[in-house]
């Protein structure tokens, strides 16, 4: 893939790099991190920052008429106003954004607050890509706090945990053209360097499934926004826990089969199927609804479609499992440590 990459970017100027894109590249892309999603394994490759490539690829989604994935992308490319147009706008304007997204929160969460203030002014700590570089040389694990890129300080500040293993969260790349293993810097690749993910998280990623939230209900009668940090930290700790055995088995099976099909095709499918689903019970037949959706030949992609979202369903189901018994879990430990005084 990265000497395909090289070759594409080195051509990526002309109608026939952009054809070549079309083919060979995007449909495994998620657009909204400008990733390649490897489909033998799920890791992903960072094509933002690797010239010209990401901004062919957004001209290319646009060329095709995907508009989601251009507004998803567009912020990535090196084009007059893409931050600006992608919702981003340089460092004022992301923190401005950002603040006010949090403020308008239906429940306003103080703690999202602070990690945003936190993010914001570890950005703005001078010769910050320098010294994160060097604090990942001895620290390689991901922390939270202000000063968490700094060498040295770091290591006073707590491990991010990784909400799909309950480890502490230390993210690796394989770079481009060499094969070397090395940590990412920030948590974030070099560009054009794969990220190696877990298979919990290849899994998840395969299906757009993400996404991670404290529990919205009070816990032992604490309201989830007020839960100390340490007990957040639990909480995470135990849901990878539980994520981990739960998709023990589950996961080399559904990941082997999610192979057959490349990410935006399968992702694209589950959206239709909803649709589908959507028109039937509105009152349209199995046929109609089909052809509305899947177009002629619609019978073969419908049962395709139906099977991603069954698999999708059981994934949704069993991480909902691990959620209920990993916060069952918590609730235990909270009211022990609420008996001897520690809570």
């Amino acid at each position: 893939m990265d000497a395909l990459a090289n070759y594409i970017g080195k051509s990526a100027a002309g109608l026939g790099g952009m054809k070549l894109l079309a083919d060979t590249m995007y449909d495994n892309m998620d657009f909204k991190t400008m990733e390649y999603v490897h489909p033998e394994t799920g890791n992903r490759t960072r094509i933002s920052g690797r010239e010209p490539l990401a901004t062919a690829m957004v001209l290319v989604a646009g060329l095709k008429g995907d508009w989601n994935n251009v507004q998803d992308s567009i912020k990535y490319a090196s084009l007059p106003f893409a931050n600006i147009l992608g919702g981003e706008g340089g460092l004022a304007l992301s923190l401005l954004k950002n603040l006010q997204k949090t403020m308008n929160m239906r429940d306003l969460d103080p703690k999202a607050m602070e990690k945003e203030v936190i993010k914001t002014l570890n950005r703005l700590i001078p010769g910050q890509a320098l010294l994160a570089t060097i604090k990942t040389v001895f620290d390689p694990v991901s922390r939270e706090g202000l000063g968490a890129e700094l060498p040295g300080v770091s290591l006073a500040l707590p491990a991010r945990i990784d909400p799909t293993t309950g480890e502490p969260y230390a993210p690796e790349q394989r770079l481009p053209g060499l094969g070397v293993t090395i940590p990412q810097i920030s948590g974030v690749p070099v560009p054009g360097g794969q990220r190696l993910l877990d298979p919990v998280s290849q899994l998840l990623g395969s299906y757009g499934m993400l996404d991670y939230r404290m529990p919205r209900r009070p816990v032992v009668g604490m309201p989830a926004a007020n839960i100390p940090k340490e007990w957040q930290r639990r909480w995470y700790e135990i849901l990878g826990e539980e994520r981990t055995k739960s998709f023990k088995v589950l996961a080399p099976a559904l990941l082997t089969k999610r192979k057959e099909l490349p990410y935006n095709t399968r992702l694209d499918l589950i959206n239709k199927y909803r649709e589908f689903e959507r028109l039937t019970k509105g009152g349209a037949s199995i046929s109609e609804a089909g052809k509305t959706v899947f177009g002629e030949d619609w019978a073969k992609s419908l049962t395709t479609a139906r099977n991603l979202q069954e698999d999708k369903r059981i994934i949704q189901k069993k991480d909902s499992e691990a959620a209920a018994k990993a916060l069952k879990l918590l609730e235990t430990e909270m009211r022990r440590a609420r008996r001897e005084g520690r809570l």
